[in-house]
Formats: structure tokens, C-alpha cells, sequence
């Protein structure tokens, strides 16, 4: 349940980022207008498993989404596009520079860890992409110590006492 919940913020952030990144459609036109949510997630190496599962949650919250946009009627509609980080700050840099080049994503999901975070930052920075960091620990924000823009980072904070059953959760967007 705080799985599907977490996928539900992830994707409405994304949502929200990439309806903000895109023009506006001229009017007159018309047609359902799509777009492409990049994911950059390890499929191989030792957070294959993690990233596997992580990037069929992604696809299925995608899917139930353009669902509910069709039964709407919005003309609205979302699709992925995929590579492997491998689990390395070099394979990062290269997934999300694979999937924004070959589909045009100005918002990428992943890269999982803090590492591949940092391999991926300067392609993300230059070109402008929006990278939605799962998994990115509070160490990440001390290595990225000059203003990032267009970085999400989504990270459960330590178990504090409360006498809240709800668990916490925090994100953090810094806009530019």
C-alpha cells in the first residue's frame, strides 16, 4: 500500500512537471497529444531486481493513468521510455542521455541511487531535464552543494517518534 502510494506522488509530480515543460497546443489542433516519461532504473548488476520491479510499477501506474485520462475524455495521454543504468554512475549518465535523445523526455524517472544520481547530473543539468530521484539519499544533497535545479528527490526520512500511525515521507523540488 505505501508502494502504491509512493508511485501515485511520483507519477502525479511527473505529471505536473511535464504538462509545465511542454507548449501549448496551437489552437485548432487537435488529436490526443502524448507524452514521454523517460526511465533511467539499473535492470542489470547488483539493483537489477530493484530496478526491475521499481520501472513495472512506473509502467503500471502509467497505464492506469492513461486509463483514467481516457474514460475522462482528456486527449491527454503518457508513455515510457527505458534504458539500464547498470547500477553505475557511468551507466546512469548514459541511460538518461539514451532515453531523452531517442524520445525527447524532459522528465526522467531515476536514476535510483545516489551515485547514478551524480553520474547523470551534468548531461541532466545541460539539457535541461527533470530527474525524479526515488531513491536519492540525504548524502546527495550534500554532493550536489550548488542550487540543482529541476531536481526532484524523494526520500523516506528516518523513524522518528510520533504519535502519528501515518508514515513519513518527504520530497523535495528545488525549481528553477
Amino acid at each position: 500500500m505505501k508502494q502504491n502510494s509512493f508511485l501515485v506522488i511520483i507519477l502525479t509530480v511527473v505529471a505536473l512537471l511535464v504538462a509545465a515543460c511542454q507548449p501549448v497546443a496551437a489552437p485548432g489542433q487537435s488529436g490526443p497529444v502524448t507524452y514521454t516519461i523517460g526511465i533511467a532504473l539499473p535492470e542489470t548488476g547488483s539493483l537489477g531486481s530493484f530496478g526491475t520491479d521499481f520501472k513495472k510499477g512506473v509502467e503500471l501506474a502509467v497505464e492506469q493513468m492513461n486509463a483514467e485520462l481516457s474514460a475522462a475524455g482528456a486527449t491527454v495521454q503518457f508513455a515510457t521510455a527505458s534504458a539500464d543504468t547498470t547500477g553505475t554512475p557511468d551507466g546512469a549518465a548514459k541511460a538518461v542521455q539514451t532515453v531523452v535523445q531517442s524520445s525527447g523526455a524532459k522528465v526522467v524517472i531515476g536514476p535510483l541511487t545516489t551515485g547514478e544520481v551524480l553520474g547523470a547530473k551534468q548531461f541532466a543539468d545541460e539539457n535541461q531535464v527533470v530527474i525524479v530521484a526515488p531513491a536519492s539519499s540525504a548524502s546527495s544533497r550534500r554532493s550536489l552543494s550548488k542550487p540543482r535545479p529541476r531536481m526532484t528527490e524523494m526520500c523516506p526520512l528516518p523513524r522518528r517518534p510520533t504519535t502519528s500511525p501515518r508514515p513519513s515521507a518527504h520530497a523535495r523540488f528545488r525549481g528553477g
